[in-house]
C-alpha cells in the first residue's frame, strides 16, 4: 500500500448517492477534501446514465473506489430497490472499464463500526462521526456533511455524511487488507 491513497466513497441510496472525496495516508482518514450527493438518476427526465457520468467524470482521479452495499433489510418499495441495485451496478462496473480498484462495504459493517449496531440510524452514525472528529454542521433541520475542512458546501445531505463514514470504515478495511 502506498503511503498516501485517494478515495471516493459512494454511497448509493434509494433517493441519492452520497459521495466523499477523502485522503487517505499511513492506512488512516487524514482529510475529507468535499462531499455532497449525486441526485441525477432521481430527477424527471434523468437516468442512471447521468448519474454514471458523473461518477465516470471523476473516477479517474482515484486510487480507490468504496461503494457502499445495502444490508439484508427488505426494501418497501421494488422499484426503489431496482434504482438501487442498479446504481451499484454501474459504478462496479465504471470502476472495472476504467481499471480503478473498488471495493464494496456492506452497510450493516459501515454502522456497526461506527455506532456498535448493525441497524443504527443515520443520526447515530453521524454522532460517532463527531466523536472522531470529524465537524458535523447543522443546516437547518438536517444535518449536513461532516468534515475535517473548512470550504465544504453547505448544501449537504445526511447522505453525504453516510459517505464520509463509509470512506472511513473502507480507509480501516484497506489498512487491514480486507
Amino acid at each position: 500500500m502506498t503511503d498516501t491513497i485517494k478515495m471516493l466513497a459512494l454511497d448509493p441510496g434509494s433517493r441519492f448517492t452520497g459521495w466523499a472525496q477523502i485522503v487517505v495516508r499511513e492506512g488512516y482518514p487524514h482529510e475529507v477534501r468535499g462531499s455532497g450527493v449525486m441526485h441525477a438518476h432521481q430527477r424527471a427526465g434523468d437516468s442512471l446514465e447521468g448519474l454514471v457520468q458523473q461518477v465516470r467524470d471523476r473516477v479517474d482521479t482515484y486510487d480507490v473506489i468504496a461503494i457502499e452495499e445495502p444490508g439484508p433489510h427488505p426494501f418497501k418499495n421494488r422499484a426503489a430497490a431496482t434504482t438501487l441495485y442498479q446504481t451499484i451496478g454501474a459504478f462496479r462496473a465504471v470502476c472495472v472499464m476504467r481499471a480503478v480498484r473498488h471495493i464494496m462495504v456492506p452497510d450493516p459493517v459501515v454502522k456497526l463500526a461506527l455506532a456498535g449496531r448493525e441497524v443504527a440510524g443515520k443520526s447515530e452514525v453521524h454522532w460517532a462521526l463527531a466523536r472522531l472528529g470529524y465537524q458535523v454542521v447543522q443546516v437547518g433541520r438536517q444535518k449536513c456533511s461532516p468534515c475535517r475542512t473548512a470550504g465544504m458546501d453547505d448544501r449537504h445531505s445526511p447522505d453525504a455524511a453516510d459517505a464520509v463514514a463509509l470512506g472511513h470504515v473502507a480507509a480501516d478495511r484497506l489498512l487491514l487488507g480486507i
